[in-house]
């Protein structure tokens, strides 16, 4: 888009998250605070047996194309349920791989969306 700059949607996921009694927390640590720990952290709680909680999609894909998108962006997603958690950080995976590896190459991009798939397959 060239008109505005696109946000992340945190309004639209602050609304689904409070018709199902749930909540938004946005905290941020400033880099000139923090210089090695800093960013902003957003969680968001649904409850999910209100009749107005809307299911939350393509999970997987949604989190591939963030990273695919942005990958020098640190993400950590963490999808937590009575059953279990799926969790993944690209934090981790770059010291791993190295500076040699783009989180959007498309054979890690393949990886991630198949860790990412086998972390739901267990929590279902």
């Amino acid at each position: 888009r060239k008109t505005r700059s696109v946000g992340l949607g945190v309004p639209f996921l602050t609304m689904l998250a409070e018709q199902t009694g749930g909540s938004v927390e946005i905290t941020s640590r400033h880099e000139s605070e923090y210089p090695e720990d800093h960013g902003t952290t957003i969680t968001a709680t649904f409850g999910i047996d209100h009749i107005d909680f809307i299911p939350l999609g393509d999970m997987v894909g949604t989190v591939t194309t963030l990273i695919q998108g942005s990958p020098t962006v640190d993400f950590t997603f963490i999808h937590e349920t009575s059953k279990g958690k799926v969790e993944l950080s690209t934090r981790q995976l770059r010291e791993l791989l190295g500076d040699e590896v783009s989180l959007a190459d498309f054979e890690i991009l393949e990886w991630i969306r198949g860790y990412l798939e086998e972390g739901y397959a267990e929590i279902k």
